[in-house]
């Protein structure tokens, strides 16, 4: 077996969510920890490069730095994922973070670290933050996170393993009765479902040729928030954020193939996306 390509990049479920975002023109902060390893410069460099801020990283001394070997298949696009867990779990809140979360927009979170994603979402329901959450699997304690999560959007797995039986109106009824006032459910291929107290929509997916699906769902995040940040109706935000996600996928690597604002413009514009675009999407 030989390997054809090689890409060393910043990974991560928020990390590159907020990267996608910046890249896009939102204005981004990352609240996380890396170690003083050469892994963890890396990470610094990438966010820097992006221009996600990161005064409230914290660099661990002597620690380790979380990563992740990702093998692509060329002819299938199929992950064989490999990961060292390192230090991603010893994020301290402090003063300097909670004065971050109290004076943002939007708050995105992940499950795999829960107890401090739950002080953080108080602090941001405290100060009127709304909270966004991606859910991947079913992991123990993320019931206790659920009740504080305004937009909450999860893989077609967590959906799954929810309710048992691949139905996933069903899994986003009983999601929606736990609080969020929006919920969303990524399909792959298949594109999204979303539903709200005012009704439920789905968005199929743009076919692009797939080199690789690494971060395509933590695209999507960034993507959507980049659209409720500009005031869009959630049906062209959806639709928005399965473009940047189909985007991705056309470059191997999580983040390398992120497309700009303008070249998702581009790209929907060329698709003839009429009903939910016009004829200028740029003015959207």
């Amino acid at each position: 077996m030989f390997c054809l390509d090689f890409r060393r990049e910043g990974g991560g479920v928020v990390s590159t969510a907020l990267v996608a975002a910046s890249r896009l023109g939102s204005s981004t902060s990352f609240v996380g920890t890396v170690g003083d390893d050469e892994n963890g410069r890396l990470i610094i460099e990438e966010f820097e490069r992006y221009g996600v801020d990161i005064d409230c990283l914290q660099v661990k001394p002597n620690a380790s730095s979380t990563f992740s070997f990702i093998m692509v298949d060329q002819k299938t696009a199929q992950r064989s994922i490999v990961t060292s867990p390192g230090c991603y779990k010893d994020v301290i809140m402090e003063e300097k973070e909670k004065k971050l979360l109290s004076s943002a927009s939007y708050l995105h979170l992940d499950s795999y670290v829960i107890q401090v994603g739950i002080k953080a979402a108080q602090v941001a329901r405290e100060n009127s933050v709304q909270v966004s959450l991606d859910v991947g699997t079913l992991r123990p304690g993320v019931e206790d996170l659920l009740p504080l999560v305004d937009i909450l959007i999860t893989s077609e797995l967590f959906a799954r393993q929810l309710i048992g039986k691949d139905d996933p109106e069903r899994a986003a009824k009983k999601m929606l009765a736990l609080g969020p006032r929006i919920v969303g459910i990524t399909l792959g291929d298949r594109g999204c479902f979303f539903l709200t107290q005012q009704g439920a929509f789905w968005r199929p997916a743009y076919r692009v040729e797939v080199v690789d699906t690494t971060g395509a769902g933590d695209v999507f995040h960034g993507a959507f928030l980049h659209g409720l940040l500009r005031g869009w109706d959630l049906e062209r935000v959806a639709d928005f954020a399965n473009a940047v996600a189909a985007l991705k996928c056309t470059r191997l690597g999580g983040r390398g193939g992120i497309p700009t604002f303008s070249q998702t413009m581009a790209f929907l514009r060329k698709k003839g996306e009429q009903r939910l675009w016009g004829d200028q999407p740029e003015l959207g």
